[in-house]
Parts: C-alpha cells; structure tokens; sequence
C-alpha cells in the first residue's frame, strides 16, 4: 500500500469515527481526530510535489 492508499484509508475511518461521535460524543475521541486531521495535512505539506 503506497502513501496515497493509506491517507484514503484514514480518511475513510476519519469519516466513520465523525459519524459514531455524533451519536456517542467522547472528549478523547475528539482530540484523536483533531489529531488526526492535523497529521494528515501537515504531511500533504510536507511532502507535496515530492513524488511528482
């Protein structure tokens, strides 16, 4: 699984994680997907145009 593949599959279980929050809210797993979110955009920056 390339880089791409795994930033699609995290964001997949983002989306499903946001979706269970809404029907069972939990402080941590806010913080996780702040987190999360963070960590993702902080590598498109990090490592944009690199593979191009």
């Amino acid at each position: 699984m390339d880089s791409n593949e795994l930033k699609h599959v995290i964001t997949l279980l983002l989306e499903n994680v946001e979706r269970l929050q809404q029907i069972e809210p939990n402080a941590g797993t806010e913080a996780r997907i702040w987190l999360a979110r963070k960590a993702l955009l902080d590598s498109e920056e990090r490592y944009r145009g690199f593979a191009e």
